[in-house]
């Protein structure tokens, strides 16, 4: 089963059941509208010029804007990269480069990390997504069904060794 339709099919069971709940701010989300703010990540990456496929990265604490982008970039298509907020600047800018991110996506709290990093790709993470204006039905082609969804790095210094290798190879 994909990403896609396992949280459509919950959604379709529990619409009303709570999906997340950030005890720091108290919102929550139902599985429902969990499911249209996936959708509006998507319309969002969309009106930002990100094409499904692109690697999407993001540099944010634990919350529910960043599960969002996080289950949203691979729900709609998208390569998630996840990246660590204490990582140095030059350590980030090693992950994005090799990376090859279209946007950084990054909370308020690493604002300026995330432009020393990324400078131009670098866009805030919306602290809501629109629930209601969100298009009701999300196409995602079976190209993004069989292709890379995430992209993970396991520690600061794997970047800057990849390339490393790859220059000794050529």
């Amino acid at each position: 089963m994909s990403v896609q339709n396992l949280f459509l099919n919950v959604a379709t069971r529990w619409p009303d059941t709570v999906a997340l709940h950030e005890p720091a701010t108290g919102q929550t989300l139902s599985f429902g509208d969990m499911q249209t703010a996936l959708q509006g990540f998507g319309a969002f990456l969309a009106a930002q010029g990100v094409t499904p496929g692109a690697r999407v990265g993001i540099l944010a604490d634990a919350s529910i804007p960043y599960l969002i982008a996080d289950y949203g970039s691979m729900v709609c298509g998208y390569v998630r990269v996840p990246f660590d907020p204490s990582l140095s600047v030059e350590e980030l800018r090693n992950q994005i480069s090799d990376a090859d991110i279209a946007i950084l996506l990054h909370d308020p709290t690493h604002a300026e990390l995330a432009e020393q990093a990324a400078g131009a790709t670098c866009v805030s993470l919306p602290k809501n997504w629109p629930i209601s204006d969100a298009p009701t039905a999300l196409t995602v082609s079976e190209t993004a069904l069989s292709t890379l969804a995430s992209l993970n790095y396991t520690g600061a210094q794997q970047a800057s060794q990849k390339r490393l290798c790859t220059r000794r190879a050529a």
